[in-house]
Parts: structure tokens; C-alpha cells; sequence
């Protein structure tokens, strides 16, 4: 009772904090969503009755933000090399960073310089603000959970960082539809790469919304959102390309009428499909071949390699089988892959689905090496040990986010 009387008498910061999401500036605006969702609980139900004076975008997000569990909190400040700050994130908040590929095939980039300046902050909010000053990707590897560092050629990189996810805009192209049921205009596309704290796998996405498209003209560049990005895991019956390695994001496309240069003003909303379990075997192949079994898992698969007979073609074939599961379910919950190779080699794996059976999946699958290694050292390599995760339960997560001035021409 005393304590619970004390909590009432102190000053409440969410009144000033409500006050910071007034939409002038969105890395703001989502700091101050980050804070009151890390506030006591005792304090949620004046958040909640807050939150309904605010504008339904933000209104929305801080309601989905206050769902989720807290976020590691860093203090990392000052001037220091990429590496530092990378070294300072895996200690102070878990996680973990994988530059090697980046490294090889470039000349030096962790040694460049960078200033950060956050005091108690969400680390997801720092580790985007690097990422923003020095034109950097950020991919999750959806089977070992590791950071892979890129660069951006050509381009900048605009980045909003939440407590939990950082959402990065990649790059974009301009497309003509010619639809007799609509006037004909150009669109321009718009990608994101989306990084959800370590432990969290995602492997697609629905529901991806344009809520708000404005040009520097005034123009209002919403096109039918309808027409937006397919949720990925809904696709329609044969064969179909899955990309469940290092890239995962999603795009939207928005208007482009004659004489718009830019989108002043963006927010979107999406929903990620988690994954909240996983089934797990592993192989070690000889000779070409290998067969996993994982009782417990109530999973199994066989591996082939086969002679590849152009950069495109399969280098392995997988077939996996869940007694408990059909084939559809197999290929709907989604599979990934790691391969080890003689010489250590290390690169992408993409899967493509060429069938299903009544418990199993057919797969054709390629791998690619990493940046620096030689593709004809690397297709000569065989495979050491191959390691099949399927996703065994999905879970959704809301994301919001909003970005200022991004280029379509």
C-alpha cells in the first residue's frame, strides 16, 4: 500500500513523453514509443488512455509496442571504428556480427570511423544509426541467427530504429504498369530489409500497408493497397521460389507522377510471421550424399549434390519429410539451410520447391560463394555437412515505421 501510494505521488514522465509524438520527427517520435513501452507496468494503464489522443499511426504503434517483451538497453558513445562499436553491441547486448564476407571483399570498412551518441537506448536504435552514417546492411541469417554485414553500392541507406527491429531502405526501381482498367503510370518500388532483435526468426510477412505516401509536391502516392507485396506465405499451388538465407524484408510500390523526385513523407505498417519453433536435423554427407535424422524433431531428409551445368542450376537435391505434416504444410512453414563444404567455404543457399508429396518436400537447391572466394574453386567443392531447420510453429509480430525524403528518381 505505502509503496503503491509513493509510485502514485512521483511525477509521471508519460505525459511528456506522449507530448514527443507529435509526427515533426520520426526517430523521435519512435524513441518516445521505445520509453513508454519500457516504463513499469504500473504505469500502462495512463500509457493506454494516452495513446488514444494520439494519431492513429503512432496510436497504433505504441499500442503493438506495448504487446512486446522489453529490448536490450546499451550506452555507447563517442568516435570509433565500425569494428569498436560492433565489438561494444555483441558484449553489452548479445549479439552477434559476422563481417568476414564483407571484410574480403572490400578494402578496410571496419576501420572506418563513426560517431554514436546514445545514453541507456535501445540497442536496436544504435546499431541503425551506424548503419545510417556509414551506408551499411544489416541481414539476419534465417538458419544460424548470425548478423551479416553488406554494403550498399551506389546508393544511401535511410533507417528508422524501434526498440527491437531496425527497418532499412535498400534501393528501389521504376516500373510502367499497362493495366486496360486503369490509367497507365509509373510506380516506383520501394525494398526494405528488416532486422528483429537476436532470437527472433522471421520468414514473411503480410498485410504490408502504405498508410501514408507523400510527395514534396503534395502529391498523394498511395496506389490500391490490394496491390501491394503478396504475403509471401500464401502462394498459390506449384512450383515457387523460396528465399529463407540472409535477406528478409519486404517492398511496397507507391505512385510516380510526372514531376515527383521524392517521397517527403512515408509510414507503413506490416506484420511479420515469426517463427516461434523449429524442427532441426543434421548430416554429414560422404561420397555426394548424406541422409539426417532427428527422432525427437519428427524430421528427416536426404541430400544429393549433383554436377551444376551453369551458374543457375542446382548444385543439390533435398527432400525433407515430417511424419506428422503433408507436404504442403512442409513447404508452407518454410525450410533453411546450412551447408559446410571442403575448404570451409561458406555462402548463400537458395531453395526452390519442385514438389510435395504426401509427407514431403522436394527441393532443388543451389549455394553461392561468399564475397572474396573464387567460383571455380568453389563449385569444385563438395559437401561436408548440411544442417535442415522447418519452421514448426509461427507467430505474428506489427511493425510501423516511417521515413523522411527518399529518392524515386
Amino acid at each position: 500500500m505505502i509503496v503503491a501510494l509513493l509510485f502514485a505521488l512521483q511525477s509521471s514522465p508519460v505525459p511528456d513523453l506522449l507530448a514527443r509524438i507529435d509526427g515533426r520527427d520520426p526517430d523521435a517520435c519512435f524513441a518516445a514509443i521505445a520509453d513508454l513501452a519500457d516504463l513499469p507496468p504500473e504505469r500502462r494503464a495512463e500509457i493506454e488512455k494516452g495513446a488514444a489522443q494520439l494519431p492513429a499511426f503512432y496510436r497504433d504503434a505504441l499500442l503493438a509496442e506495448l504487446k512486446l517483451p522489453g529490448a536490450g538497453r546499451v550506452t555507447v558513445e563517442g568516435r570509433r571504428t565500425i569494428r569498436a562499436h560492433l565489438e561494444s553491441l555483441e558484449r553489452s547486448a548479445g549479439f552477434v556480427f559476422d563481417a568476414s564476407d564483407w571484410e574480403r571483399g572490400t578494402k578496410g570498412p571496419l576501420e572506418a570511423e563513426a560517431e554514436l551518441s546514445f545514453r541507456n537506448a535501445p540497442a536496436m536504435r544504435a546499431l541503425a544509426s551506424l548503419c545510417a552514417q556509414k551506408d551499411v546492411l544489416i541481414e539476419k541469417d534465417g538458419l544460424t541467427g548470425r548478423w551479416l554485414i553488406r554494403t550498399v553500392g551506389g546508393g544511401r541507406v535511410w533507417v528508422l530504429g524501434q526498440r527491437g527491429l531496425a527497418v532499412l531502405h535498400k534501393y528501389g526501381g521504376n516500373k510502367k504498369w499497362i493495366d486496360p482498367a486503369r490509367p497507365t503510370e509509373w510506380t516506383a518500388r520501394l525494398d526494405f530489409n528488416v532486422v528483429i532483435e537476436p532470437g527472433v526468426h522471421h520468414s514473411g510477412w503480410k498485410e504490408i500497408r502504405v498508410v501514408e505516401a507523400i510527395s514534396e509536391m503534395g502529391d498523394d502516392l498511395r496506389r490500391d493497397p490490394a496491390s501491394e507485396g503478396p504475403p509471401m506465405l500464401d502462394f498459390p499451388e506449384g512450383p515457387q521460389h523460396h528465399d529463407f538465407g540472409y535477406e528478409t524484408g519486404f517492398f511496397v510500390r507507391v505512385r510516380l507522377p510526372e514531376g515527383v523526385r521524392k517521397v517527403a513523407r512515408l509510414k507503413m505498417s506490416a506484420v511479420a510471421q515469426v517463427i516461434t519453433k523449429f524442427r532441426s536435423a543434421e548430416a554429414d554427407v560422404k561420397e555426394g550424399e548424406g541422409r539426417g535424422v532427428s527422432a525427437k524433431d519428427r524430421l528427416e531428409f536426404d541430400v544429393k549434390q549433383i554436377e551444376p551445368m551453369s551458374d543457375r542450376s542446382a548444385t543439390f537435391i533435398l527432400r525433407v519429410r515430417a511424419p506428422d505434416l503433408t507436404g504442403r504444410e512442409l513447404s508452407r512453414l518454410g525450410t533453411v539451410v546450412e551447408m559446410t563444404c571442403s575448404g570451409h567455404h561458406r555462402g548463400s543457399v537458395k531453395l526452390e520447391l519442385k514438389g510435395v508429396g504426401e509427407h514431403e518436400a522436394v527441393y532443388d537447391g543451389r549455394w553461392t560463394p561468399g564475397i572474396g572466394f573464387p567460383i571455380d574453386d568453389f563449385d569444385e567443392a563438395t559437401l561436408e555437412k548440411v544442417t535442415v531447420r522447418v519452421a514448426d510453429a509461427l507467430g505474428e509480430r506489427p511493425i510501423f515505421a516511417e521515413f523522411r525524403d527518399i529518392p524515386l528518381r
